[in-house]
């Protein structure tokens, strides 16, 4: 039996707790929730402006010429999408998508996005 004071883990403690965890470990990556979601807005509008989905699907909707990106944050990191984006030929020489043209701002974003789909 519980005294006064004790401490009860309930399902809502269980969340708070979890939602101040993953806020923490954004903290420290030097993120915040609003700027870590605010990049990943940002890069879905220049992934839609630049015209990635002519060639690229995400869930099912856009092209077929170049890989499925659905998964994409799962299989590659930000250094290597930066990389590819930078020079797509110099990391995979087979490669058939042009260099991106966009500002180190754009692509960034465009990473933070593209790390987000998993």
């Amino acid at each position: 039996m519980l005294a006064s004071g004790d401490f009860m883990v309930t399902p809502s403690r269980l969340f708070v707790g979890l939602f101040v965890l993953a806020a923490c470990s954004l903290a420290i990556q030097g993120e915040t929730w609003s700027q870590a979601s605010s990049d990943r807005i940002k890069g879905n509008q220049i992934y839609m402006e630049k015209g990635c989905a002519l060639c690229h699907a995400i869930h099912g909707k856009g092209g077929k010429a170049g890989p499925d990106l659905s998964d994409v944050g799962a299989k590659r990191d930000a250094e290597w999408l930066e990389q590819f984006m930078i020079s797509p030929k110099a990391v995979v020489p087979q490669a058939k998508m042009p260099a991106f043209k966009g500002s180190p701002e754009e692509r960034e974003a465009l990473v933070a996005y593209l790390q987000s789909l998993r």
